[in-house]
C-alpha cells in the first residue's frame, strides 16, 4: 500500500464496536454539570492534563469526559461553549488514523499530542474571549497535585496575561456521585472481576 492510500484511510466502526461503550445522555450528564461549575465560576475553557500516573488513574479526568484512556498521557481543552479537543496519542501512533478518535463517539476532534505547547496554541485560537482558564489535573483527591513540572511553567509562561485556577475539584465533586448507568458498569466489572478470580483459584 503506498504513502496515499495509508494517509486517506479512515476510521472504522470495528474497534469502537468492541470497547464497552457509555451512552451519549450520560456523556450530555457529565458535559452539563461541569459547564453549570464552569459558569458559576466564570471559567471559559478548561485544559484537562492527563498523564502515565499509577496504571491510568492519571487519565482518569479525561476518561471521565470522553471515554478515552491512553497510556501515554495528553490534553483536552473543554470550553464552556462549542466542541471540546483531544491532544492525545504520541504522533507516531496516530497515522494514518487515530486510534482515539474512532474508539470512541464522545470527542469528535481528536489530534495527536504534540505536547503542551501545541495544546496552548489551540486553547489561544479556539477560545475568545479567554480570561479565565481552569486547570485539572490527573487522578483525585489522594494524588491531586500530579501535573509534570514542564507542563506547569509552560502554563505560567503562555498564560500569563489570563487568570489560571485549579479547577479540580470540580470533577473530583462530580465523580463522586455516581449515576445508574455508571453503577450498572461497576456492578459488569466486579461480575468480571469476579470470573477471572475464579479462574486463577480453579487454575
Amino acid at each position: 500500500m503506498d504513502a496515499q492510500t495509508t494517509s486517506r484511510r479512515k476510521p472504522t466502526r470495528e474497534i469502537f464496536d468492541n470497547i464497552p461503550q457509555l451512552p451519549p445522555h450520560e456523556r450530555d450528564r457529565r458535559w452539563n454539570a461541569i459547564r453549570a461549575r464552569m459558569a458559576t465560576e466564570k471559567i471559559d475553557c478548561l485544559l484537562v492534563i492527563g498523564n502515565d500516573l499509577s496504571y491510568g488513574l492519571g487519565m482518569a479526568n479525561i476518561r471521565y469526559l470522553s471515554q478515552i484512556a491512553a497510556r501515554h498521557g495528553g490534553f483536552m481543552l473543554f470550553p464552556l461553549e462549542g466542541e471540546p479537543a483531544g491532544f492525545i496519542g504520541a504522533p507516531h501512533m496516530a497515522k494514518p488514523t487515530n486510534i482515539y478518535a474512532h474508539a470512541q463517539d464522545w470527542v469528535k476532534d481528536v489530534q495527536a499530542n504534540f505536547g503542551i505547547g501545541h495544546a496552548l496554541d489551540a486553547l489561544r485560537q479556539r477560545v475568545s474571549p479567554l480570561r479565565k482558564v481552569g486547570i485539572v489535573s490527573g487522578a483525585n483527591r489522594l494524588q491531586p497535585d500530579n501535573i509534570p513540572h514542564l507542563v506547569w511553567v509552560a502554563i505560567q509562561e503562555r498564560l500569563k496575561d489570563i487568570e489560571v485556577v485549579d479547577a479540580s475539584g470540580i470533577f473530583f465533586d462530580l465523580r463522586m456521585i455516581k449515576s445508574e448507568i455508571e453503577l450498572d458498569f461497576l456492578r459488569k466489572a466486579g461480575k468480571l472481576h469476579q470470573h477471572m478470580v475464579d479462574a486463577m483459584i480453579n487454575t
